[in-house]
This record gives C-alpha cells, sequence and structure tokens, in this order.
C-alpha cells in the first residue's frame, strides 16, 4: 500500500498503519494542492463564462428571437414578465412583455447584469445592462 505518501505497516499490530512526519507533510501538500487546483478551476470556469457572455450580449439585435438568445447566451438567471416582481425588480419598460437577466459569474470582479427586453412575440426590443451595487 504505497500511494507515494510513504505508508508503512512494519512494527505495528495488524491492520494498523503508522505515517512518519514526512508522509503527513506530504499529504498535506497534495491536499493543498488539490484545494487550489479546485478553486483555480472553479474560477477559471466562472471567469470564462463571464467573458462569452460580454462577447455574445453584443451579436444581439432587435428583432432577434428568444430562441436565439439561448443559444448565444443560454439559460438567464432570471426571467421576469410583465406585471411581475421578483426580487425587488419589475420591468419599468412597457414594450416588454419579458426580460431574460443574466447576472455576472464573478460578482465581485464584475458586479454586470445583462438585461434583454422581449415584446409579446418573444422578438427582442432593447438590450442593456447595469451595474449593482
Amino acid at each position: 500500500m504505497g500511494f507515494g505518501i510513504g505508508l508503512s505497516t512494519t512494527g505495528t499490530h495488524r491492520g494498523q498503519v503508522k505515517m512518519g512526519v514526512e508522509s503527513v507533510r506530504k499529504l498535506i501538500l497534495w491536499l493543498f494542492l488539490l484545494i487550489l487546483s479546485v478553486g483555480a478551476g472553479w474560477f477559471g470556469v466562472k471567469f470564462w463564462r463571464m467573458v462569452q457572455l460580454d462577447k455574445h450580449f453584443d451579436l444581439i439585435t432587435a428583432n432577434d428571437t428568444e430562441e436565439k438568445v439561448f443559444h448565444l447566451l443560454g439559460k438567464p438567471t432570471t426571467i421576469v414578465y410583465a406585471g411581475e416582481e421578483k426580487d425587488g425588480y419589475w420591468i419599468k419598460d412597457k414594450k416588454h412583455s419579458k426580460e431574460f437577466q443574466y447576472f455576472s459569474q464573478l460578482p465581485y470582479v464584475n458586479p454586470e447584469i445583462l438585461v434583454i427586453g422581449f415584446d409579446e412575440n418573444g422578438r427582442v426590443v432593447t438590450t442593456y445592462s447595469f451595474r449593482s451595487p
């Protein structure tokens, strides 16, 4: 039973494992590196998604369909319908029957919210972004 951390069963009772100080240090180092790698991977995916949202948001124009918006940006964070209040937000523009909202993947780095307003036919009327305090 090696696994590169220096486990030894000599001089112990049957079934017990004796770990030296060096083995414990290696184990702690590997755990730290694993946690660091997972964190870096998570941040990388969130950063990539944020960049993709910004890049594809600029491709959306008036009269585009909901399907095209879904294809370019993916599932919205929130969908708000006319006459509905959601998390303290409601549609202010009377031309909108529905709004797709895409929140930033890294709100502490970029607290931007992308909004796409649709008319009753499911066509894009307006697009805008704002920053949340």
